[in-house]
Order: structure tokens, then C-alpha cells, then sequence
């Protein structure tokens, strides 16, 4: 073969690996994100829940856990959401018991009860992408 030959077949191969690697660097990304989204909007919820911005059938879900207590905790300082026991995978899925535990997941410093909604959305959006590109 000639040198021009080699040359190209090389690059076919070089443009071939690079184009399946960008793919599954963009697979990666679009999963991610998507987790990310989900995270955001169940986490928005959640606060307009607890701050009654929502209304009261969409809210009734989502207690903190110092309101539903019959005794004072330890940890009732901190803002946390009594999730509902499921017996199953799909029950882990639902609305009611996802939305209490993104909540619970969340960084103390984004529980604080005296955030505004459009600081909560800032604060929230800076950790979930610290947390997607790891820093």
C-alpha cells in the first residue's frame, strides 16, 4: 500500500472512533441532564409544597416531619420530609414518595425556610451542576 493509502484508512479509523465516542459522550450527557431536570423539578415542587404555593392536594404529600411528629426530634431544626413507606419499585417511582425523598437529599443549606423561590432555584441549579460535573 501506499503511504497516501495508509493515511487515509488511518483517519476513516481515527473519525470512526471519535464520532462513537462523541455518541456515547452525548448519551451520557442527555441522561444526566435529564436526571438533573427531574431532580430540579421535583426539588421545586417540593419547596412551593412546603411553602404553600401549591394547592392543598398536590401539597398533602409532601410534611415535614416535625409538623407530623407527635414528639419533638433532634433534627426538627431541619427542614425534613416524612417520605411514605412503598412496598414496591413502581411506589418508590410515584410522585408522592420521589418528591419527599429529592427533598431529604438536598443540602441543609437549601432547606432553609427563609429562601425565596428564585434564590432556591439559583442555590439548587449551582448544586446539581456541581454535582453532574463533580466539583
Amino acid at each position: 500500500m501506499h503511504l497516501i493509502e495508509v493515511l487515509i484508512l488511518s483517519q476513516a479509523i481515527t473519525r470512526q472512533r471519535i464520532m462513537m465516542l462523541f455518541n456515547t459522550l452525548v448519551t451520557v450527557v442527555r441522561t444526566e441532564f435529564s436526571s438533573t431536570d427531574l431532580h430540579f423539578k421535583l426539588a421545586v415542587l417540593a419547596f412551593k409544597a412546603l411553602h404553600d404555593r401549591l394547592p392543598s392536594y398536590l401539597a398533602e404529600d409532601c410534611q415535614l416531619v416535625a409538623v407530623t411528629g407527635r414528639r419533638r426530634l433532634r433534627s426538627s431544626h431541619i427542614d425534613t420530609c416524612q417520605v411514605r413507606r412503598t412496598n414496591t419499585r413502581f411506589g418508590d417511582r410515584s410522585f408522592s414518595a420521589a418528591r419527599p425523598r429529592t427533598w431529604n437529599s438536598l443540602p441543609i443549606q437549601l432547606r432553609d425556610s427563609e429562601l425565596s423561590l428564585g434564590q432556591f432555584r439559583r442555590l439548587l441549579m449551582t448544586h446539581l451542576y456541581k454535582h453532574i460535573f463533580g466539583y
